[in-house]
């Protein structure tokens, strides 16, 4: 499948250092080094659609701060983030459930 031309929604900003990880059939995709620096950004890709959404905007508190070369792992319907490196954070030492 390729990725980068959906056919529902917008695929994510080119980025790399960035964390992926699969759950119940859709891959998620968070934070990386963009074109202007670190990213805190959450999309959501549909496989059996061929869809992207958008899941930046959090529905309780505040996203993680913008990270690259971080972990991330899907476990019984949930996301964690966890560590990476931030823009003038250094490395960071944190842990995000989604």
């Amino acid at each position: 499948t390729d990725l980068s031309t959906p056919t529902g929604g917008s695929s994510p900003s080119t980025r790399e250092l960035h964390a992926m990880s699969a759950w119940a059939g859709k891959l998620y995709v968070f934070g990386g080094l963009g074109e202007n620096g670190p990213l805190d950004d959450l999309h959501e890709f549909d496989i059996a659609s061929g869809t992207w959404t958008d899941l930046s905007t959090p529905t309780d508190g505040s996203p993680p701060l913008a990270r690259w070369n971080h972990a991330m792992s899907a476990w019984d319907g949930k996301l964690y983030v966890f560590g990476g490196l931030g823009n003038h954070e250094g490395p960071l030492d944190d842990l995000h459930e989604f």
